[in-house]
């Protein structure tokens, strides 16, 4: 054991450190442009980007695959750099106001995914997946859930507000069923909260010309909610109590 943290703290060194030195200036040089539309930057600038964005990413993955700890933390580091500020500064260009924030926390939120996954690669911490999955997956889905009870308070809703509460129903339902059937806790949880926050609240709103597809909608989240209830049924059965499942979630 001792052996093998040795070896992971040398490829730091041996890997890690040189192939920084050979990312990082250029990743932080692309800055000079960061602001400006992709369509606005020159041949030598956009290949600069893409150029760190692959060979970081070609890094992280060589780095995973080898357990060598030094190439995986350059390029993830060298993608933190170059992909995030770079995205994030040109979101401006594809989407505004609540959809441009909605965007840039998937972004963060897949990001902090990817660090806490090469964390867990070289156990660098210790969690469960509440810790690998739950909290990524909740960065990534708090603006659109609170954009979506935000909608609630409009006199109308417009296609966006009816986009974003199906795209993030949607996805809670999914992450609900998954994290149940694979008892993770870290899907388990954030769907359950999503589908309540998001779905509960809409049963309470009269929606002129589209209560129909409303019931439609919470008919769905009601038998799926059911059929949860009939899973944790039968494992009470079996000698394990709700309490218990939810305790022994990985």
């Amino acid at each position: 054991m001792l052996s093998r943290v040795t070896t992971l703290k040398g490829t730091l060194v041996t890997w890690g450190a040189p192939m920084a030195v050979a990312i990082i200036p250029s990743a932080i040089y692309s800055y000079q442009a960061i602001t400006s539309p992709f369509s606005d930057l020159d041949a030598l600038q956009i290949t600069r980007v893409i150029g760190v964005i692959v060979i970081s990413a070609i890094a992280l993955i060589l780095g995973m695959r080898a357990g060598n700890l030094g190439a995986a933390a350059s390029g993830t580091i060298g993608l933190t750099l170059a992909a995030v500020p770079n995205l994030w500064f040109r979101f401006d260009g594809v989407a505004a106001g609540q959809t441009n924030v909605e965007l840039r926390a998937l972004l963060v939120g897949g990001f902090v995914f990817l660090i806490l996954a090469v964390s867990k690669q070289f156990k660098l911490t210790a969690g469960n997946s509440v810790v690998y999955v739950g909290i990524p997956t909740m960065i990534a889905l708090a603006p659109a859930v609170l954009n979506t009870l935000d909608a609630l308070s409009h006199p109308t809703f417009q296609a966006i507000d009816w986009w974003r509460f199906g795209i993030v129903l949607s996805v809670s339902l999914t992450l609900l069923v998954v994290g149940s059937l694979r008892e993770l806790g870290g899907m388990f949880y954030p769907g359950f909260a999503g589908v309540l926050v998001s779905a509960l609240p809409y049963g309470f709103k009269q929606i002129n010309g589209a209560a129909w597809l409303l019931w439609i909608i919470l008919l769905l989240v009601a038998a799926t909610l059911i059929w949860l209830a009939t899973r944790i049924e039968k494992m009470r059965k079996l000698g394990r109590t709700p309490a218990m499942w939810l305790k022994e979630l990985k």
